[in-house]
């Protein structure tokens, strides 16, 4: 269940469907990076927005995470229909201590890529559903695009203390120029009285990963290899 402490009604179900694309995107057929690949129509009227808040995970009940992203909140003006173009979601920080440990455990265990990876996209997923639940169209609904790099690298670094906790926070490297495509229906379902989402499966545009140690930097914990991230943006 994705949800959030800012949340006024919880997700019920999320049922995987292929949402028509063709009218939301268009594709250069050799982009030389990921976000290329991803053209606002150009008669669509468009604002820039942000979004901070607080997001929970049910792998961590108890425990906050505060996440930031930027957008594009469209409407097209012949058929009414809104749409939403999610740029980079990230973590800024937390209040959990057992996820700094399954970070350690994780790294220990030599399975930090796919913990990463799998944390990460369900991140993603519960923050795409906040910001399309709260930008909701005057149809109660609006469609969401969340285009990312399909290989990260992974770069854990510990932020100032808050206290005697001292969060973990990764950072992303984009190691290579492919990418995966989210579309989402957010929409009010007047049957439940709740918001509900469906997520299309991802379009991976090129699936190559360039293998390489990332720079973290001097303060870095912990880093993963390159890995491909697009199966883990859906549920």
């Amino acid at each position: 269940m994705i949800s959030s402490c800012t949340n006024e009604v919880d997700i019920l179900k999320v049922d995987e469907v292929n949402l028509t694309k063709e009218e939301t995107f268009t594709r250069d057929t050799d982009p030389t990076s990921c976000f290329d690949q991803l053209v606002i129509p150009t008669q669509y009227v468009c604002d820039t927005d942000t979004w901070s808040g607080n997001i929970t995970l049910a792998d961590y009940p108890g425990c906050t995470f505060q996440v930031s992203s930027g957008f594009n909140k469209c409407t097209d003006p012949f058929t009414g229909v809104n749409f939403l173009y999610i740029e980079e979601i990230n973590l800024v920080g937390h209040d959990c201590q057992a996820y700094n440990d399954a970070v350690a455990l994780a790294e220990l265990a030599g399975t930090l890529d796919a913990f990463s990876a799998e944390f990460d996209g369900e991140l993603i997923q519960a923050t795409t559903y906040m910001i399309g639940s709260q930008n909701l169209g005057p149809f109660g609904s609006v469609i969401v695009n969340y285009q990312t790099a399909s290989c990260n690298n992974y770069c854990y670094v510990p932020v100032d203390k808050n206290g005697n906790f001292s969060p973990l926070i990764y950072t992303r490297t984009n190691c290579g120029t492919a990418c995966c495509l989210i579309i989402s229906d957010v929409y009010y379902s007047y049957s439940c009285e709740c918001v509900m989402i469906l997520t299309s499966n991802e379009t991976a545009i090129g699936i190559t990963c360039e293998n390489f140690t990332p720079d973290c930097g001097p303060r870095s914990l912990y880093s993963t290899d390159c890995v491909f991230v697009c199966d883990y943006l859906v549920n």
